[in-house]
């Protein structure tokens, strides 16, 4: 409805939103545990609504347990990429085997 009537930026926040709490529910509730996989989603969920402080807090706690995790690096460059710090979103494309965007 939001995009509908010409706020999509809005819409694009809600939905999110709706990601974030379901996937901090299914995290939280230990449907998947400690799963870098589900924790990365979570961050890049925080990264859609724009808790950016938060979301690199989350990513930093999965690359800490995993160093090489591809996603999280991945993550992790988009963050880099938010806050115009060119040189570390390269850092972290280049730990995940990824080329410039």
């Amino acid at each position: 409805a939001l995009a509908a009537t010409g706020e999509a930026e809005e819409a694009k926040k809600a939905l999110a939103e709706i990601d974030l709490l379901n996937l901090t529910g299914a995290v939280a509730n230990d449907r998947f545990p400690n799963n870098p996989a589900m924790r990365v989603q979570v961050a890049e969920a925080m990264l859609g609504m724009g808790r950016l402080a938060e979301a690199s807090a989350e990513l930093d706690a999965v690359l800490a347990e995993s160093p090489d995790f591809a996603p999280a690096h991945r993550a992790k460059a988009a963050y880099h990429d938010r806050m115009n710090q060119p040189a570390q979103a390269a850092e972290h494309r280049r730990r995940a085997g990824q080329d410039a965007p």
